[in-house]
């Protein structure tokens, strides 16, 4: 695989599937409400603080992703301990995709380095789904100032790397975000969704050229 050097992987939706994160989230909240683990009001609550920095992160990405003012990602640990007890549960039920569980045994088989690049912090998400110590490093958009589809945030890591950003390959599920973000750097990209036939054919070693951005 002369191409490639390093692959990335985008967490949320790629690694694990969001419909069915999706589904859980709502059983979860359903179960703790019926069985008297956790009230409406606190339910409602606890969510409210997730849906504002979703919601934060959303704007900033709409004025060019990057991070000026932290807003509500400002005292991260509570959010983050909010964030862990219910994403994080949702997330080990959903389980890591097999996709993305058969192309990193493949990529490892490879010799491949690989890391993860996502918006968000993910090393419980990564601990959860039993990817934790997987990767050579993990980046957080929130942590180095720029959001996708900003491409800097993939230029910051690429030189962090020491590595030309055309011999790294992300892979992520949303064009709009991820493809814009790693295109835009530079990057080799394959989309979850729209690039899976692709994906398939570099497991049975059918694919010759690693080269993907059109």
């Amino acid at each position: 695989m002369p191409d490639i050097e390093v692959v990335s992987w985008d967490v949320d939706g790629t690694l694990y599937p969001m419909t069915r994160f999706r589904f859980e989230l709502f059983r979860l909240a359903v179960e703790n409400l019926l069985t008297g683990r956790s009230s409406a009001k606190h339910i409602r609550a606890e969510l409210k603080v997730l849906r504002q920095i979703r919601k934060y992160v959303t704007g900033l990405r709409a004025t060019g992703g990057v991070l000026v003012n932290p807003g509500p990602l400002a005292g991260r640990a509570v959010s983050l301990r909010i964030e862990e007890k219910w994403y994080g549960e949702a997330i080990r039920r959903s389980g890591v995709s097999r996709l993305a569980a058969r192309l990193l045994h493949r990529f490892d088989s490879a010799g491949l380095r690989q890391i993860v690049v996502s918006d968000y912090l993910s090393s419980y998400k990564l601990k959860i789904l039993g990817l934790e110590g997987r990767f050579d490093a993990a980046y957080a958009g929130e942590e180095l100032g720029f959001f996708k589809p900003n491409p800097e945030l993939f230029l910051k890591v690429a030189q962090d790397l020491g590595v030309d950003p055309g011999r790294i390959l992300h892979i992520g599920d949303i064009v709009s975000r991820d493809a814009a973000a790693a295109g835009g750097a530079g990057l080799q990209t394959a989309i979850i969704g729209r690039d899976d036939q692709l994906l398939k054919h570099f497991l049975d070693g059918s694919v010759v050229s690693w080269k993907l951005v059109q």
